[in-house]
This record gives structure tokens, C-alpha cells and sequence, in this order.
């Protein structure tokens, strides 16, 4: 086997291994998804995962990192002025104590 014929089978196995484990999810779950989150944050402080994750068909924690990327309360953007000071602040008084 000459050795293109051999990197373009290891390309092809990395790019299936990469995706073999992909968790793909319709717009039907994502709207229920952050229904639920939003019914489960009214009952509760912290949000029960698992009580989210009977609702389909997926784990605890692909259900926790699919909120975090659907959901607009969170700010994706870039760090504020403020933040950025807000943080330093933080850094300084927690190097101070150590």
C-alpha cells in the first residue's frame, strides 16, 4: 500500500472517531430543554440534572453543557471594563492571602 493510500485511511478513522460520539440534538429538545430549565430554576436554587435528563434521551451532563450553549442568559461575548477590573480585584486579594 503506497503511503497516500495510508494517511487518507488514518484521516478517515480520526474523522470518524471524532464524531462517533457526537451527541446531536433537534430544535424540538432544545425548546423543552430550556422550558424545563426555566419551570425547574422557579422550584429550585440549583437545578437537578437528572430529574432534566429523564426528559430525553442523554445523560445528566450533555444535558448541562447543551443549556450552557443554548441558553442567552449567558454572555458569550468579551469581558466588560468592569469584569476585567471586577477580576483583578479578585486575583490580587486572593495572591495577598496566599
Amino acid at each position: 500500500m503506497d503511503g497516500n493510500k495510508v494517511n487518507n485511511r488514518k484521516k478517515t478513522f480520526e474523522i470518524v472517531r471524532k464524531n462517533r460520539n457526537k451527541i446531536y440534538w433537534t430544535k424540538e429538545e432544545d425548546e423543552l430543554l430550556l422550558k424545563l430549565l426555566e419551570k425547574e430554576s422557579l422550584k429550585n436554587k440549583e437545578i437537578n440534572w437528572k430529574d432534566i435528563a429523564l426528559h430525553f434521551k442523554k445523560n445528566n451532563k450533555q444535558c448541562y453543557y447543551r443549556s450552557r450553549q443554548i441558553n442567552p442568559k449567558y454572555n458569550k461575548g468579551l469581558w466588560t471594563k468592569e469584569e476585567d477590573i471586577q477580576l483583578l480585584k479578585l486575583v490580587k486579594v486572593i495572591l495577598l492571602k496566599m
